[in-house]
């Protein structure tokens, strides 16, 4: 999948009448319910054939946490505009994705190049993106290099795996030992419920989109819910629209990309991919 965002699918949604796009955020929170579902279904029913331990395998419920947003808290949008002026979300971003120092990369061999690499992220813990490499490691062809060493050691199966994700490399476990794991590591990620999903996916196919904006598409309060998704550093304000009120415009964050396993925005399907999709199911 090509790194830069790819500007068709953006006229592609931007020219859709509305109940397009409402169809096609219906579509993004239905294939992610299925998806996931089925994913852990697979998995668990493996491990329960497969493991000499799967009576004590935890009994895993639906991916989403009806409980998770609370809709009647009230998104300051005042507050928001205060924040964004003081240059809040500009911070937070670079915070999320801080970089290593300016050091001089050295003359590395391959070898030693490549432990770099994994060591690095193993150490960050979250997705290291390629400029942050390029001051460790010598730039030149460095990309193709990396996917190598990412080929290679996906290769082993030892149980982790690298991935690309929100434009960085990060290590991660492999799914099928993620749910068995979870029993004695810990629950898994709090899920978003279906109206922060919904929101989410509005936001994204759309941005940048005001509030009014997604609760037109919504037809509901989405106060709450944009709330929600912005202290979890899914969404960010990103500026004003230029009409009367200036209302605050929003958009997602490289956050949502890690959060939904996706490298860029281009790997968001476009509302004809939908709808090929639906005709051939």
């Amino acid at each position: 999948m090509t790194q830069k965002y790819n500007n068709d699918k953006k006229d592609d949604i931007n020219t859709s009448p509305d109940n397009d796009i409402q169809e096609l955020s219906d579509a993004f929170t239905s294939y992610m319910d299925d998806v996931i579902y089925e994913k852990e279904n697979i998995i668990q029913t493996k491990l329960e054939k497969e493991s000499p331990v799967k009576d004590i395998l935890p009994d895993f419920t639906s991916p989403y946490n009806a409980d998770a947003v609370v809709e009647n808290e009230n998104l300051d949008e005042e507050e928001l505009s205060k924040q964004f002026d003081e240059g809040y979300f500009e911070n937070k971003e670079k915070e999320h994705s801080s970089v290593l120092s300016d050091d001089n990369y050295e003359d590395l061999s391959e070898n030693r190049e490549k432990r770099i690499f994994y060591a690095a992220l193993y150490l960050s813990g979250k997705p290291v993106e390629l400029s942050t490499f390029r001051k460790m490691l010598n730039p030149l062809n460095l990309e193709n290099r990396l996917i190598n060493y990412s080929e290679e050691f996906n290769k082993l199966r030892i149980g982790v795996c690298i991935r690309m994700v929100s434009g960085g490399y990060q290590l991660v476990a492999d799914s099928d030992v993620t749910i068995f794991l979870e029993k004695f590591f810990g629950e898994k990620t709090e899920s978003l419920s279906r109206a922060s999903l919904e929101t989410a996916a509005i936001i994204a196919y759309r941005q940048p989109v005001t509030k009014a904006e997604v609760e037109e598409m919504r037809e509901v309060n989405s106060s709450g819910t944009m709330k929600y998704l912005l202290d979890k550093n899914l969404i960010k304000v990103v500026g004003r629209k230029q009409v009367p009120g200036k209302p605050l415009l929003y958009s997602t964050t490289k956050y949502f990309l890690e959060y939904f396993g996706l490298n860029d925005l281009s790997e968001l399907p476009t509302f004809r991919e939908w709808q090929e999709l639906k005709q051939n199911s």
